[in-house]
This record gives C-alpha cells, structure tokens and sequence, in this order.
C-alpha cells in the first residue's frame, strides 16, 4: 500500500501533520481488516498488508472499506477538503518464492496502480 501523494502533505503542512496522516490511516484501515490480516508500516508511506487466504473479491471488499474509513473522518492539520488516498498493490505468494520476489511483485503492483491514476487496486 503507497498512500497516494503523501510527500506534498509533508512539503505543505509538515511533518508533524504528516504523522498525523500516517496514523490515521493505520488506525482506520486496522479497524476494517480481519482478526488474522496484519498491517505495518513497511517504510515512508508504504504500508505492508499480508491477508492470508483471501481472494479477488475479499480484496476489492477490504479495499473499499478502508477507502470508505479513511475518507470519512477529517485529518487534525488538513483542510476539510482533503482526501486520503491510496494505491494497492495485490499479488499471490505461492508457498515457494522467495520473500523478496513476492514483494518485487506487490511494488510493481503498486506501480501499476499508481499509473493507472492513483486510489485503485492492481493484481500482479
């Protein structure tokens, strides 16, 4: 997960609000995952999302939820107008490949998403 446009947040409002982003997306996107789905900060605005067992569907699902939740409520420090977005990057680990290799994979995705106009999803 990249959220969508992060640096400028940074670069207009700060670093401080630019935490505050951070947080609020991690705390409204744990709120709509599944007991056993784990979220982390993988680096900058890069977030690491492992959801074991799921297919397409259950993916477009969470998706929407947590675009849903983090656009619903206000972010301390922004103007009322700005909206959290974000672009995912899916693909399938399939027991076998190496770590790095699945993750080279979630990023192209993620590039993918992002060339495709930003706050979408693409599989890989």
């Amino acid at each position: 997960i990249d959220l969508d446009n992060f640096k400028s947040v940074n670069d207009t409002y700060g670093h401080d609000v630019g935490d505050e982003v951070l947080r609020h997306f991690y705390k409204k996107a744990k709120n709509v995952l599944r007991q056993n789905d784990q979220l982390g900060r993988f680096g900058g605005e890069e977030w690491l999302l492992v959801m074991p067992g799921s297919n397409t569907q259950h993916i477009e699902q969470i998706f929407n939820r947590i675009r849903t939740a983090v656009v619903k409520t206000a972010i301390k420090g922004l103007p009322e107008s700005y909206q959290l977005t974000f672009s995912l990057g899916v693909t399938q680990w399939d027991g076998h490949s190496q770590w790095d290799d699945t993750l080279k994979r979630a990023d192209d995705a993620v590039y993918n998403a992002k060339q495709s106009g930003r706050d979408r999803w693409e599989l890989l």
